[in-house]
């Protein structure tokens, strides 16, 4: 049925949106082909939508491990800094 349009001896503006969808199913070469394309039209907008929310929730996973080492790396210095406070008091209060 699709034929005349493959040879291009007619014009394809008369076609229905689901038959120009067939007509370019058609086009592309081998089964296997035809179906993987099919396949990745139907599933197109839920692939997108699982690939977002997977970048959603590695971005969140990113943001908070990066702000729990910045808040630990902070708290490990104010340690240090109390630390190296104490041993300037204690060695000022045995000098003195």
């Amino acid at each position: 049925m699709l034929a005349p349009y493959l040879g291009g001896s007619e014009p394809t503006a008369k076609l229905d949106a689901a038959e120009k969808f067939l007509l370019d199913m058609c086009k592309v070469s081998g089964l296997r082909q035809r179906l993987t394309c099919w396949l990745t039209m139907l599933t197109f907008e839920t692939r997108c939508r699982d690939l977002q929310a997977q970048l959603t929730l590695t971005l969140t996973l990113t943001l908070t491990l990066t702000l729990t080492l910045t808040l630990t790396g902070a708290a490990e210095g104010h340690l240090q800094r109390g630390q190296v406070r104490a041993r300037l008091a204690e060695h000022a209060a045995g000098s003195g």
